[in-house]
């Protein structure tokens, strides 16, 4: 009989610690579901800065990339015009047409994609570019060569990796598909220049690697170099935040060991109690059989 009570109570123990290990494990579930709903919520779509559209929101970003593709060709495509009579390599003259061509293709795309997207154009190359082409303008022969070759390279390398970003993390359909279109053609642009021999390659930035961090690998720096730089505008940054994984513990180390020590305690004072009982009923035993007799 004993034996018994001892095996019930001991079941009794082991099954409170279940249910108070399961109802810990609930209580730490619920507490991070709310951070990683804020955490979805905020990643997704909809952010104050987008602009709602039937292709998908438009983003900064977005906006950025297209002012840079259409201001590229306000200045790359008339000096790539200039090459046919400036130039003296052949190789130079047929590059220049070639990229005159493309960068009239994609303003023609991006044109209708402004209207439709309620962006506004400019109407002028900026300053800087403004720049490159009055330094060119004057050029002939083998400095016109060089000198259109670089720049021109220079410029395609820098606004490469902003498309590739674009195309990575734009949320706006059409924008994907101009992004996929613009990389094809500046990698093409910038082995078409770099076949002339012409480029000063010793002026193409090197890229330097950033310190390795535990979230991943290493990543390239912005090249300094000039660029397609719209006025007052710096390449904006996208961050993609990642929600929090959720704890994969169920019961924190103070309550398992808190848990762990109730059920001992209440084992041990059942085996305390063990003799007792045991006594007791030995004396039951023994007056029963005194009675018989």
């Amino acid at each position: 009989m004993v034996q018994q009570r001892l095996r019930a109570a001991t079941g009794f123990v082991a099954c409170l610690v279940m249910l108070l290990a399961t109802g810990c494990s609930s209580t730490s579930d619920a507490s991070t579901q709310p951070a990683a709903a804020q955490s979805s919520a905020s990643d997704g779509p909809g952010a104050p800065s987008e602009t709602p559209n039937k292709f998908g929101p438009l983003g900064p970003v977005d906006k950025e990339l297209l002012i840079r593709v259409w201001q590229a060709g306000l200045w790359e495509g008339p000096v790539s015009e200039w090459a046919q009579t400036q130039a003296s390599s052949p190789r130079v003259k047929e590059v220049g047409a070639k990229l005159a061509a493309d960068h009239k293709a994609l303003n023609l795309q991006v044109e209708p994609m402004a209207k439709e997207l309620g962006l506004e154009l400019p109407d002028k190359p900026t300053e800087e570019q403004q720049g490159w082409m009055a330094q060119l303008k004057p050029m002939n022969g083998t400095e016109f060569d060089q000198n259109y070759a670089t720049i021109v390279r220079l410029a395609h390398g820098v606004i490469f990796p902003i498309i590739a970003k674009v195309r990575s993390g734009t949320h706006n359909e059409w924008v994907r598909i101009f992004a996929q279109t613009g990389i094809t053609v500046v990698m093409r642009h910038m082995t078409l220049l770099e076949s002339t021999s012409d480029v000063d390659v010793e002026k193409i930035p090197r890229v330097t690697p950033a310190p390795p961090t535990s979230s991943g690998p290493p990543s390239q720096a912005a090249p300094p170099a000039p660029g397609h730089a719209a006025p007052g505008h710096q390449p904006t940054q996208q961050t993609i935040t990642l929600p929090k994984a959720q704890s994969t513990s169920t019961v924190s180390p103070l309550v398992a060991g808190l848990l762990i020590s109730l059920a001992v305690l209440a084992i041990v004072a059942l085996l305390r109690r063990r003799p007792l009982l045991a006594l007791a009923t030995n004396r039951s035993r023994r007056d029963a059989g005194y009675l018989d007799n």
